[in-house]
């Protein structure tokens, strides 16, 4: 089946919209209304809803700014682009799971209050904030991400964000990104280094929390 030109696309959208089928939520981002859903099955009308975030995208939630980093539609992974506070990784070891900065994290989810429309993450214990792995925001990984998507400029509480993955020959050291985006795997884990958590969101419950 030939698919519509964008200009095609555009039209329909715009249509769409004027009919109460689509909804903006934001540059030229759409979404179907609950009318439009039941026209679409009724009469097979042109499904062509947009994601309300794609990759690349900077939006502001809770008091913050977040990167999204990665989306498959229905979720997104959305990593805070600025610091919002220092603290050390551990007293004394390098494992995540029962290290001092996750068990503050933790806390730090109820002062954010989060909501249904943030979700657990499976892949880190179940937690709604957390720390990214080197996996995830290193060149070629999972993110796809580079040295200006990594980046920060606000240095009042130091230059060095935690990661939470170990280092790879030291238990008393692990990874982080330095302000100018590059990574490093020897942070001495009873430093004090910035945090910049991310969190994992509904997309369908996304604008109920969007500032």
């Amino acid at each position: 089946m030939k698919m519509p030109s964008e200009d095609k696309i555009k039209v329909i959208l715009e249509q769409g919209v004027r009919a109460g089928l689509y909804e903006e939520v934001g540059m030229e981002k759409y979404r179907l209304t609950e009318k439009g859903k039941k026209y679409v099955e009724l009469f097979k009308a042109p499904a062509v809803e947009q994601p309300c975030l794609k990759k690349g995208d900077k939006v502001k939630l809770y008091g913050h700014e977040w990167l999204v980093v990665w989306t498959d539609g229905a979720t997104a992974k959305l990593w805070m682009t600025e610091p919002f506070a220092a603290h050390i990784f551990d007293e004394n070891r390098n494992d995540y799971e029962k290290s001092s900065i996750r068990k503050w994290l933790k806390k730090q989810e109820a002062n954010f209050g989060f909501g249904d429309g943030v979700l657990p993450n499976d892949k880190v214990y179940g937690d709604k904030l957390w720390l990214p792995s080197r996996k995830e925001v290193g060149d070629g990984g999972e993110w796809g991400l580079t040295d200006d998507d990594r980046k920060f400029s606000n240095l009042e509480f130091g230059y060095n964000s935690w990661l939470r993955s170990p280092s790879a020959v030291n238990t008393y050291a692990a990874s982080y990104v330095y302000d100018d985006g590059t990574l490093h795997s020897n942070g001495s884990v009873n430093y004090a280094y910035v945090v910049r958590p991310a969190i994992m969101v509904d997309l369908e419950k996304f604008e109920d929390v969007r500032e």
